[in-house]
């Protein structure tokens, strides 16, 4: 047996993904069988942790050498197999321990499908195309996943289970058929960098909080994440997709959105829900406007920064009950504005910001502040507070319809 020494960078970051998802060292050796069966790679363990690696260096396009690590026994031997006469499927289906695999330079003509089932379980393919779907089904357990340079003809699924799971796409990988990665039940830290994505781009959290980083990624369709409970970190850098881009929250818990040059071609959507949450979009545009609302009535605190934006189409911010800010700066672009409050304490200002269309503003009671400087508004501008002592102030901007100020009871100070 080799224990994957024809590749030892692969090895070593095989290593460092088990560092993240530890393996149970096995009672004696583990059992795995590998055959073709009507052209299809099928590999299948037993009872104990296996370890192995396929690869085709070397070989025929039909032909998957099947190497086995010191702890593992390939049909009842300690040897490297050749499978030959593989025109299909590659199908690895592994017991309920803790299990580690890697495929490395490799073209599967057919589907890649994995399932781990139970137990802290790693999994590395490394410059591997799959003509057809690729899913890994890794099973509940603390689970490791990289992909490198891997290239599907359909879409790419990747689902957890339970447990904390790390998850690692890049390296110019592409799925033709979009990509799905499911956290489960559990927590996800995922990271996508410099990737293709035709299809749609979803990702969906666990109920313990999630970390998801996306740069440098180019997607056909749209991205949805679909975040649960727990507290949430969403980092956004370098995207662009021709559709629109959706972020959903849960209830009571603080979710985090830092996005920075990113192109969306229809609308960017931030939908939360309670807990203190902060979004700061810097260097985006939208094709089909801005989307934010907060479903939240108590005393959560939500943070809205919006820098050298432009978006082109409605904006619609609807803040939560509590103490919320929103703040637009720098040479940021918008056609209509709509912001509503549901009462507390809110602080709306433009800075320097451009609007070709209309601007309203309908803040309830509470002491809030509307501030318009040195910004330009096409049609009207719209200003309305209720009950407590507010401060509105329109310094330096100029508003070619009308400008209406509406303040309710209270110390108000409006300026000029």
């Amino acid at each position: 047996m080799h224990c994957f020494t024809r590749l030892p960078l692969f090895l070593c970051s095989l290593l460092f993904l088990l560092s993240a998802a530890p393996l149970a060292a096995p009672a004696g050796f583990g059992s795995l069988s590998a055959k073709n069966s009507g052209g299809k790679l099928v590999i299948k363990g037993g009872d104990q942790s296996v370890g192995f690696s396929i690869d085709q260096v070397g070989l025929q396009p039909d032909q998957f050498r099947v190497d086995p690590d010191n702890a593992t026994l390939l049909n009842g031997g300690a040897a490297t197999i050749i499978v030959s006469g593989i025109t299909d499927d590659v199908i690895i289906d592994l017991g309920k321990k803790s299990d580690a695999f890697g495929i490395h330079d490799a073209a599967i003509p057919g589907r890649l499908k994995a399932d781990l089932e139970k137990g802290a379980d790693a999994v590395q393919l490394f410059n591997v195309t799959v003509a057809e779907s690729l899913r890994l089904d890794m099973g509940s357990g603390a689970n490791a996943v990289q992909l490198l340079n891997v290239v599907s003809g359909q879409q790419t699924k990747i689902l957890c289970g339970k447990g904390s799971d790390a998850v690692s796409l890049g390296g110019g990988a592409s799925a033709a058929g979009g990509l799905v990665v499911d956290s489960g039940l559990g927590d996800l830290a995922l990271s996508i960098t410099g990737m293709q994505v035709n299809g749609e781009l979803k990702v969906k959290g666990g109920e313990k909080g999630d970390a998801v980083s996306l740069s440098a990624i180019t997607c056909t369709g749209s991205f949805a994440l679909l975040l649960a409970t727990g507290d949430n970190s969403i980092t956004v850098s370098n995207c662009s997709m021709n559709g629109s881009f959706l972020l959903t929250g849960a209830a009571s818990d603080d979710d985090s959105l830092s996005m920075w040059n990113t192109t969306v071609g229809g609308a960017l959507e931030l939908f939360l829900e309670g807990g203190d949450n902060f979004a700061s979009v810097s260097g985006c545009s939208a094709g089909a406007g801005f989307f934010y609302n907060v479903n939240s009535g108590g005393n959560n605190v939500d943070d809205v920064d919006l820098t050298d934006v432009g978006f082109n189409g409605p904006t619609e911010v609807e803040l939560g009950g509590g103490r919320n800010d929103l703040t637009i700066s720098g040479t940021s672009q918008f056609d209509d504005l709509e912001v509503t409050g549901k009462g507390g304490e809110d602080d709306v200002g433009a800075f320097g910001a451009s609007f070709d269309g209309t601007v309203r503003v309908v803040l309830k009671d509470g002491e809030n502040s509307a501030e318009f400087l040195t910004s330009s508004v096409n049609v009207n501008l719209t200003i309305k507070t209720g009950d407590g002592d507010d401060f509105i102030n329109t310094t330096g901007s100029t508003v070619q319809g009308t400008l209406v100020v509406n303040a309710g009871g209270g110390n108000n100070t409006i300026l000029p």
